[in-house]
């Protein structure tokens, strides 16, 4: 006996993700791209005091560091069906939308990771502007407390803004058991001390310019994990696109939205950390 056909029901948002510690850039501006001026390297200075970068009374001076374009995309999802309108009604336009929901977060991510925003169109990335802690060996990983430590060393001289932490969200079981982060329910954010830590749909892989020690170990065993000053993101409201091939009664349902995804460029950090 067939049972009764379930309607779609609403997916639950994931909770702890990018979306949890990214601002809304304040602007409607953001569709045609956006230039993030860096904000870190600032060095304050006592009166009359020795600094790194003088004699004693001698003031040291921050450059202003170039700004960084970065260019707003589409994100979507298409879905085909055969046949008309069925006992769900039009059940193609219910699974684009709810589709959408629930990966647009996930396909941020994704972009803010390695920055392909169009066939041949890319942005800052993750992947392309972070470096490795001073000192540290790609080869020879250690294991998730101490790479943390690498990658917050420069919070304090480099960042001058609340620093994110960016993990692949399989990786999340590994910080409960060692009780590194924990859930602040008020801001629906996870939270390593004072930093922010998001567990999203990142591509497990380490800065580009490593060739293939970017790749970690096959079996699961190690992590790339990287650390930013403030993320900014934009997102229309989705689109729905219908079209119909009656001949074949087959229709195709792209739901679709410009979105953008941004960061400070600099003191972008990276390290690989080994899990088992």
């Amino acid at each position: 006996m067939l049972g009764v056909p379930l309607g779609i029901l609403q997916g639950g948002r994931h909770r702890g993700g990018l979306e949890s510690v990214a601002v809304p850039i304040p602007t409607s501006d953001w569709h045609s791209g956006v230039q993030v001026t860096p904000v870190c390297g600032v060095e304050p200075f006592v009166w009359g005091c020795a600094s790194s970068s003088g004699e004693p009374g001698e003031k040291p001076i921050t450059p202003i560091l170039p700004s960084e374009q970065f260019d707003s995309t589409m994100i979507g999802v298409m879905v085909d069906c055969d046949g008309g309108p069925g006992a769900l009604g039009k059940i193609e336009a219910t699974i684009a939308s709810e589709g959408w929901q629930r990966t647009a977060w996930q396909r941020l991510a994704t972009v803010l990771h390695d920055g392909e925003v169009g066939a041949d169109d890319s942005n800052p990335s993750l992947q392309n502007v972070a470096t490795l802690p001073v000192g540290w060996d790609v080869n020879n990983p250690a294991d998730i407390t101490n790479s943390l430590q690498g990658i917050i060393d420069a919070a304090c001289t480099c960042w001058n803004a609340d620093l994110v932490i960016h993990v692949p969200v399989e990786y999340l079981p590994y910080f409960l058991e060692k009780n590194l982060v924990s859930w602040d329910k008020d801001d629906q954010v996870y939270r390593l001390g004072s930093f922010r830590v998001s567990f999203d749909c990142y591509p497990n892989l380490g800065p580009s310019n490593l060739g293939p020690d970017a790749i970690p170990a096959a079996d699961g065993s190690e992590v790339w994990m990287y650390a930013t000053g403030p993320v900014y993101y934009g997102i229309a409201t989705p689109e729905m696109i219908q079209t119909r091939e009656w001949r074949q009664n087959k229709s195709r349902v792209e739901e679709i939205a410009g979105a953008i995804i941004a960061f400070e460029p600099c003191c972008i950090a990276a390290v690989k950390a080994l899990v088992s």
